[in-house]
C-alpha cells in the first residue's frame, strides 16, 4: 500500500475516533494503526503516513493521535509501576512483617537519598501524584531512607 493510501486511512480512522468519539477510542484504535506509547511505531501505517506528509504541522489528526497515545502510554506504564510497587512492596511490608522490606525496596527504586529517577518507584509516584501517609510507597520510602540501601 502507498503512502498516500496510508495517510488517507489513518486520517479518516483518526478524524472518527477524535471527533467522533470524542478519543475515547484511540488507547484501543491507535496502537493498531502504530501509535504507540512513545511514538509512532516503525513499519506502520502510521509511520506511512508520515513519510507521505514529512513534517506534521501541529494540530493535524497525525500530531493529535501520537500525542494522544504517548499520553495514554505514560498512563498506562504508570499505572503498570503502582500497581507493581503496591502488590510487591505491599507483599514485602505485611506477608513479611517488614523483614523483606530491606531487600525489596531498593530492587524497585527506593534508596537512603529518596526514590530514585527513573525507577519504578518514581514511575508509580508520578502516577499517584500527592502520596498519602501509611501508603505501600510511602512506607517503603520511610524504610529506604532509615536503612542502609544504595
Amino acid at each position: 500500500m502507498g503512502n498516500f493510501m496510508s495517510a488517507l486511512i489513518v486520517n479518516a480512522i483518526g478524524a472518527t475516533l477524535i471527533y467522533g468519539t470524542g478519543g475515547l477510542a484511540l488507547g484501543i484504535v491507535g496502537p493498531w494503526l502504530g501509535f504507540q506509547g512513545v511514538g509512532i511505531m516503525a513499519g506502520s501505517l502510521a509511520a506511512s503516513a508520515q513519510a507521505y506528509y514529512g513534517n506534521l504541522a501541529a494540530g493535524s489528526i497525525i500530531s493529535l493521535m501520537t500525542a494522544a497515545s504517548m499520553a495514554a502510554g505514560n498512563k498506562i506504564m504508570g499505572f503498570l509501576a503502582a500497581l507493581t510497587v503496591g502488590v510487591v512492596g505491599g507483599a514485602a511490608i505485611y506477608c513479611t512483617g517488614g523483614l523483606a522490606t530491606g531487600l525489596v525496596a531498593p530492587m524497585l527504586g527506593f534508596g537512603s537519598a529518596g526514590i530514585g529517577a527513573g525507577t519504578v518507584a518514581a514511575s508509580a509516584q508520578a502516577y499517584y501524584g500527592n502520596l498519602v501517609a501509611g501508603s505501600v510507597i510511602s512506607k517503603l520510602t520511610a524504610a529506604a531512607m532509615v536503612a542502609p540501601t544504595p
